[in-house]
């Protein structure tokens, strides 16, 4: 736990014969400058895990965030379907006063407190978030996935609709096709489990633990062998022209249907690339965005 943080219950039910919790990470008090909101990030962003930490995942949880009253009022949306059906088992609104300015790169200052009221009123604790936004493929490294996923504790993804920093190369016009998204190495201090946050370089460092260092080359499998996404990246055109810039991987670009255009996926938080990418393809349906994005949005539609 971070320093002048406290453990809070948010949410506390008995469904069957299931209790239903949520942990929070919640500071004493909500920044409400941008200088307050860097330093959070800063500090905190060392706390991701970027390794898969969870067990089977039975629910999936979408959100949507909007404003009302011309800004003053922050509403968020989440619905919890069941997985791998993706019927809606749970859903609710919440409104809060809008407490930090639009700011690109902070946007999770501005969603997260309504967000956190809404999952306060879940009867069902979803196993894996879906954030339609950043996660690490953020500028300091610290997007509203990871930002949600580490306040709860619960294994994140972002889902963005749009690059907000790095660099890829073309993906192909097919359903599950991705190709690496590429940023320079940020200040940030090693991440939890920093497996697929990789500059590609072909040394490795001296004095690395049990996970890759990261100037480590990229993760094998359990038989020794380059793990799939290591394959994955070794085909990629853009990771051979990588290999000299010792850029480090910050998400995937995935193209969920053919003939639109792709998603930005990048870990929040408790969870793989390669996972992230995974789930994200798995609550997918006909259409460009996950189910758990759709619905959320659909529920704030409705509900004016």
């Amino acid at each position: 736990m971070t320093k002048g943080a406290t453990r809070a219950k948010l949410n506390h039910h008995d469904v069957g014969q299931n209790t239903i919790s949520m942990n929070l990470q919640r500071p004493n008090r909500w920044p409400r400058r941008v200088t307050e909101a860097r330093r959070v990030q800063e500090k905190l962003r060392a706390n991701v895990i970027t390794r898969n930490v969870f067990g089977k995942i039975h629910t999936v949880a979408g959100i949507d965030v909007g404003y009302e009253k011309n800004g003053k009022v922050t509403r968020a949306a989440v619905v919890v379907l069941d997985f791998p059906s993706l019927t809606p088992v749970d859903q609710v609104v919440a409104r809060q006063l809008t407490r930090f300015p639009y700011v690109p790169g902070y946007l999770s200052f501005r969603e997260i407190p309504a967000v956190l009221a809404a999952m306060k009123k879940l009867r069902r604790r979803p196993d894996l978030l879906l954030c339609d936004g950043q996660g690490l493929a953020h500028p300091r490294r610290f997007g509203l996935a990871c930002h949600l996923g580490l306040l709860l504790d619960i294994p994140s993804i972002g889902v963005a609709k749009s690059r907000l920093t790095g660099t890829n190369g073309e993906v192909p016009d097919t359903k599950g096709a991705w190709v690496p998204l590429f940023d320079h190495p940020s200040s940030h201090p090693r991440l939890n489990g920093d497996v697929h946050l990789l500059p590609l370089s072909l040394q490795r460092g001296k004095g690395e633990g049990d996970f890759p260092h990261p100037r480590a080359p990229l993760p094998k499998g359990e038989g020794g062998e380059p793990s799939a996404l290591a394959r994955d990246l070794v085909h990629s055109g853009a990771s051979r022209g990588a290999l000299h810039a010792h850029l480090e991987i910050i998400g995937a670009v995935l193209r969920t249907r053919a003939g639109v255009q792709p998603v930005f996926v990048s870990i929040g938080h408790r969870i793989s690339l390669a996972s992230a990418i995974d789930y994200v393809l798995r609550c997918t349906t006909r259409y460009r965005l996950p189910e758990t994005t759709r619905s959320a949005h659909r529920l704030a539609s409705t509900n004016p």
